[in-house]
């Protein structure tokens, strides 16, 4: 812990007057830590052909929305932008809730009813600290990370498609983050492996949304006309 405590600290020290190497930030001084993942699973068509049945026309209703966002906490604007609060992500010691603002869109491909591609884009975000109000951020004992931390931000996007395969479907789904750490100096120093370290967060956190999103929709999707 104390190690972890360090490295964090050093991030905000301007003990030097070197900057950032271009490779690790961009021109609006930031760091980038970037996640990718892909996943797949196969689903049995059902014997019965009705339309509460099809799953390219579940994802389409509004019945699946809430469940594509990958949220319990989800709430809609008039223009169709959806607010989604995601469960908190572990972050060096601190505990991050990202809120996003996203929009869901549908293209169906391949001149087939039966394919349907799905993109849950994030047009916007928040980051709140568990634990932490703005009175903390503001006294003497806001800690400088948690300050920069808290105006972080995420991009980024999920793309799921779903394809008939002989009797199944397949449904996929593939999630890109991008967690865009704002740097308050130019004269900040980045700690040795800061930028693997983290990009390795955000990485095994898509992994772990994928795969969990994925199974909430096959449940949610056997759920709603198994009570018809």
């Amino acid at each position: 812990m104390a190690s972890t405590l360090f490295l964090l600290c050093a991030l905000v020290l301007i003990s030097q007057t070197k900057s950032f190497p271009n490779a690790t930030t961009s021109n609006r001084r930031r760091i980038d830590f970037h996640g990718k993942s892909y996943h797949s699973v196969r689903i049995k068509k059902p014997k019965s052909s009705s339309i509460q049945q099809n799953l390219p026309k579940w994802l389409k209703s509004n019945h699946s929305h809430v469940h594509l966002l990958g949220s319990s906490q989800v709430s809609r604007s008039k223009d169709g932008m959806y607010k989604s609060v995601l469960p908190s992500l572990s972050w060096f010691g601190m505990e991050l809730i990202p809120t996003f603002f996203q929009r869901i869109t549908f293209k169906e491909y391949n001149d087939d009813d039966d394919s349907l591609a799905v993109n849950v884009s994030i047009e916007d975000s928040q980051v709140s600290i568990l634990g932490k109000g703005e009175e903390d951020f503001e006294s003497s004992n806001g800690g400088l990370i948690e300050k920069i931390m808290a105006k972080c931000s995420f991009r980024g996007g999920n793309e799921i498609r779903c394809s008939p395969i002989g009797d199944d479907w397949e449904l996929s789904s593939q999630l890109t983050l991008k967690l865009e750490v704002p740097l308050t100096s130019r004269l900040i120093i980045l700690p040795p492996g800061m930028n693997s370290i983290g990009s390795r967060i955000v990485r095994k956190e898509t992994e772990k949304k994928v795969m969990e999103n994925l199974t909430q929709l096959v449940k949610e999707y056997h759920a709603s006309y198994a009570s018809k």
